[in-house]
């Protein structure tokens, strides 16, 4: 016998309206909660990207330092036909005379500076080198800025190369809020080793060189100590201060 359809097969054959309205807000909830987790998730592995670059541009940029400092060597040219030893500091930048391998151009020694210059308007900790030549020093040649002694860089192309890498610059460390150097070596007036801001007209290198950044970088003072090997340098460098 064939029942007939009666009103309440219909009621029961599907959902309410208000069931209805509670599901998709229960889904609606529910994809809220998964594109939340989804962002966070993408934000944690950001600052996970982040924090591991600026951890390994930390660390090349000790590595870096220290293994040319290790090799600063005492280097005289002339400024103003009076022999100077060429490593001169003060709190805010350093030049020294080291060797460089030839990946950065012809090799040889080099006077490097480390100093701060503002890109984007923050404080990027550069490298400047100049081959140590006298036409290089002088700026008789095309494309390389004449040096100055503890002159800051007024305009540096970043980064720049001129031809075979005679001279240059290099970010070392990008983003750098503060920074200081400072000296560990006798005064001009005693013997007695102390650290000190500047490095300034010294005929003898000093012993240790600290390179700050602040704790809040993440760097812990480098300190490095100077091997102090006397090299002669047989030619007239002749700089004009």
């Amino acid at each position: 016998m064939i029942m007939p359809f009666t009103k309440s097969h219909f009621t029961d054959a599907g959902f309410t309206l208000p069931e209805l309205l509670i599901s998709l807000s229960l889904v609606g909830m529910l994809t809220v909660m998964l594109y939340g987790g989804l962002r966070l998730g993408i934000k944690a592995w950001d600052s996970i990207e982040v924090y591991a670059t600026q951890t390994e541009n930390l660390r090349l940029a000790r590595n870096f330092i220290h293994r040319a400092l290790r090799q600063a060597v005492a280097a005289h040219g002339k400024v103003e036909d009076q022999e100077v030893l060429l490593f001169t500091g003060n709190a805010e930048q350093l030049e020294f005379a080291a060797p460089l391998s030839g990946f950065l151009g012809l090799g040889g020694l080099y006077l490097l500076r480390l100093v701060a210059v503002k890109v984007d308007g923050r404080n990027n900790l550069i490298i400047e080198r100049w081959l140590i030549h006298p036409d290089i020093f002088e700026g008789k040649v095309d494309g390389v800025p004449e040096w100055e002694p503890l002159k800051p860089p007024g305009s540096v192309k970043l980064p720049y190369d001129a031809e075979f890498g005679i001279y240059g610059t290099s970010i070392l460390l990008p983003v750098v809020e503060k920074y200081a150097f400072s000296y560990f070596g006798p005064t001009k007036d005693n013997p007695e080793a102390k650290w000190q801001e500047d490095w300034i007209e010294r005929q003898e290198l000093p012993i240790l060189v600290k390179i700050s950044l602040g704790a809040e970088s993440g760097w812990e003072d480098l300190i490095v100590a100077l091997a102090g090997d006397k090299v002669a340098i047989n030619q007239n460098l002749n700089m004009i201060r």
